[in-house]
């Protein structure tokens, strides 16, 4: 008996361990990006975007509350924005092929759990969520590198979206103001 519990509590551990890896590792998502990431793109090309670090009037943001339920205190800008930064450092830079699939199914579970229980007032931004859950869904499954790819798109689409930060190209991937 006194092993089982041992056991419970080793994995408890290792469970907790690894999630606060990830935490730690997403923490400087608010620091200053390069002013051109390259994000995945096919082999034929550098997949080039460039960000601003402007933002546009707080007008044209999504509103806080379009985005409710989600697990562990996360709204959906902080979420669309922790993620998107999680796959610019994980897959970008031509990073796409050489990414830990371990790594990478962790992040999509942790999206599911964090999701599941959402609430989207807006039809369009609520399928691209579904879209999310669905990518994710893949990656879990199996090393499904283009979604993996599919994913980053629309984090990236929709931090623009959904936080107001302005770029001179977008995916077109997303509903949600998507083109």
């Amino acid at each position: 008996m006194k092993r089982k519990y041992v056991g419970i509590l080793a994995g408890v551990v290792i469970a907790v361990g690894f999630g606060a890896n990830f935490v730690f590792s997403n923490m400087q998502a608010f620091e200053k990006k390069p002013e051109t990431a390259y994000a995945a793109g096919d082999e034929e090309s550098t997949g080039a975007i460039r960000e601003s670090e402007s933002t546009i009037d707080d007008s044209q943001k999504a509103p806080r509350d379009i985005v409710k339920g989600l697990a562990e205190g996360y709204d959906g800008h902080s979420f669309v924005n922790q993620y998107h930064y999680f796959y610019n450092e994980s897959i970008c830079y031509g990073k796409l092929n050489e990414a830990d699939y371990q790594d990478q199914k962790i992040a999509a579970e942790q999206i599911l759990l964090i999701i599941e229980d959402r609430q989207i007032s807006d039809k369009d931004l609520a399928a691209d969520f579904d879209q999310i859950e669905r990518y994710a869904s893949y990656v879990i499954d199996g090393d499904d590198r283009g979604s993996m790819k599919k994913l980053h798109r629309l984090f990236h689409d929709l931090d623009f979206y959904m936080n107001g930060k302005q770029a001179e190209y977008t995916w077109g991937i997303t509903d949600y103001r998507g083109e």
